[in-house]
């Protein structure tokens, strides 16, 4: 993908580099601390974007959350998905060269000085959602993951997604059972064992809401720590600032805490 078809915004102080992944390599932001540390640390995996610009990791620096990891006293960092920003290779639709671009992330991630290897965090937001409960269940020193808007039964998905998306899964995914097992962490929820808050709108058409409720329940059933906020009138889109607030005090309950804790289920609207 050419430099003219994705943004290219002033990122500042963040580091951009490419972190190898198998043969191809993986666009990856960092913002280094001001200090030694080590810091605990979280990884932002975006959602999808348009076709015609596609920002990649570059979007949660733009949209103030490594600066609110910052000031919560964490090291942000971000990567571009495949077909996203500059990783190189296509889009897979939360597959495995997706799943495995998240995972050397990490790994590089935990290879900074300045990061607590112990505290990370994982964040995704809708086809990041998906792709990083997957990576959940693969990573199970995980301290925290955050899961926005996803879709965790990918063939049920399928089924109910507009006639738009299916064309894309079919193109990205392929229709395979074994397509969409790989791309389905509700049938792999016994190996999450991060602490998981699970954040969706009760009336969102493109992922089912129905989705976060079962992997809610599945968390609870193998003891897995689990918080679920669902917000009654909301779509596909929260309210940012009370989905970030909520998140953002997750992680500090988890990535600052010395001991585990219970958390328990919360249902909240979205009027203000």
């Amino acid at each position: 993908m050419g430099d003219t078809a994705i943004d290219q915004p002033d990122i500042g102080d963040v580091v951009r580099m490419m972190v190898p992944c198998g043969d191809s390599v993986v666009e990856f932001f960092v913002k280094p601390p001001s200090s030694y540390g080590p810091f605990p640390a979280v990884l932002f995996v975006h959602g999808h974007q348009t076709e015609q610009v596609r920002p990649g990791g570059r979007l949660p620096i733009t949209k103030g959350l490594f600066d609110r990891a910052v000031a919560a006293g964490y090291v942000p960092a971000s990567i571009s998905m495949p077909g996203y920003g500059h990783t190189s290779g296509p889009p897979d639709f939360c597959g495995p060269r997706t799943q495995e671009a998240v995972r050397a992330g990490l790994a590089r991630l935990r290879s900074l000085p300045y990061v607590d290897p112990s505290k990370i965090a994982l964040w995704g937001r809708s086809r990041g959602a998906v792709t990083a409960a997957m990576v959940a269940t693969m990573e199970p020193d995980l301290c925290a993951v955050a899961l926005l808007c996803g879709a965790y039964d990918f063939h049920d998905a399928y089924r109910k997604s507009p006639p738009g998306i299916v064309e894309i899964i079919k193109r990205e995914a392929g229709t395979s059972e074994e397509a969409h097992r790989a791309r389905s962490p509700l049938l792999f929820a016994d190996r999450i064992k991060a602490p998981t808050i699970i954040i969706h709108g009760a009336l969102d058409n493109l992922c089912p809401p129905e989705h976060a409720s079962q992997l809610h329940s599945r968390l609870l059933e193998y003891g897995t720590p689990v918080k679920l906020v669902m917000y009654a009138e909301a779509d596909h889109c929260p309210p940012e600032n009370s989905l970030n607030a909520e998140v953002d005090q997750f992680f500090v309950d988890w990535l600052h805490s010395t001991q585990s804790k219970p958390v328990g289920d919360i249902y909240i609207d979205d009027a203000e």
